[in-house]
């Protein structure tokens, strides 16, 4: 059995390599598709009349599960590679100091991903048999996750920081 806080230093460490391979780029879009997920799942519950309800009727298996398919769908299309000429032909022209920013963004995807998938389980209550709780290292990391840093109003500017550079940048 593998521990909570190893299994996740461990996939952080896999995403910076992706992320090296991929380049900064792609990996910035991912970064910020991520941000768009955790805003998403702060405004259907803050928002949306029935999600509340239909939330706390499952208890928090339930509540977990929709947190975790929000942020995987959300990731899942980030990493899908957009068919723009311009990144195209930027990633063809990669430098080292690209795969370095891209291992750099990597590793905040992962953080960000993982942080986000461990916060809400945490916050769940680890409902599952199958989970044990971490240790008091990886709680203690709790509130520098991405969830609990990027609550009202700071998921707001995040999300209006992704959008502008994603217009002035890449588009």
């Amino acid at each position: 059995m593998i521990s909570l806080e190893t299994l996740f230093w461990l996939l952080i460490g896999i995403f910076t390599f992706v992320g090296f391979i991929r380049g900064w780029s792609k990996e910035v879009l991912v970064t910020f598709s991520l941000i768009l997920a955790i805003f998403v799942i702060t405004v259907f519950l803050q928002y949306v009349p029935f999600m509340k309800p239909y939330m706390d009727a499952g208890g928090p298996g339930r509540v977990f599960y929709v947190h975790a398919a929000v942020v995987i769908i959300f990731a899942f299309f980030g990493y899908q590679s957009p068919k723009l000429r311009q990144l195209s032909e930027v990633v063809l022209r990669q430098r080292f100091e690209d795969s370095l920013l891209g291992g750099l963004a990597g590793a905040l995807n992962g953080y960000v991903l993982f942080g986000s998938l461990l916060y809400y389980l945490h916050q769940s209550g680890y409902p599952f048999d199958w989970v044990v709780a971490p240790g008091p290292e990886l709680v203690n990391l709790m509130v520098f996750m991405a969830p609990a840093i990027l609550g009202v109003p700071a998921i707001y500017f995040a999300v209006a920081v992704a959008f502008t550079f994603v217009m002035v940048v890449v588009i």
